[in-house]
């Protein structure tokens, strides 16, 4: 089960529309499970973490709203991810090219023995979504994130 925090506490399943609404910004890292969709694994948790974002962005919600989204681009000709982000409105930020970022597999934290580190094989994307009120109260700096970058 996935967690998010609220309103200081770690809950259950950051992938809830509640998750989404309760907060103004959100940073969300999704599990990567797509190639397990349709094997046991009912929703992908990408698409559904891009989906979302857009529509918490969306709502009438006064007052600013920012989800940035770390996920997998998919490099071997898969764009479904790269289409959904465009097609809902968010903003790629930052693409790190695949076997540039590194990760610890999951059986470190979950205790399952002691697995190698590796690479990630894909494109990693920076994603943000963000409403108009956002845009003007609090704006996204490009230029100040490419200095410290």
């Amino acid at each position: 089960m996935l967690l998010f925090t609220g309103n200081g506490r770690v809950q259950r399943d950051g992938l809830t529309t509640q998750a989404f609404s309760s907060v103004r910004y959100g940073y969300i890292n999704p599990e990567y499970n797509g190639g397990d969709v349709g094997h046991g694994e009912v929703d992908d948790h990408v698409m559904r973490a891009i989906k979302l974002a857009a529509a918490s962005v969306k709502t009438g919600t006064a007052g600013l709203r920012r989800f940035v989204l770390v996920i997998p681009l998919l490099s071997r000709g898969n764009d479904e991810y790269r289409n959904a982000v465009s097609q809902t409105g968010g903003r790629i930020l930052l693409e790190c090219p695949p076997d540039s970022m590194g990760f610890i597999p999951d059986s470190h934290w979950k205790g399952g023995g002691k697995a190698r580190t590796g690479n990630i094989q894909h494109i990693i994307a920076v994603v943000m979504f963000e409403n108009l009120a956002a845009q003007k109260e609090n704006p996204y700096d490009e230029t100040r994130l490419k200095r410290r970058v």
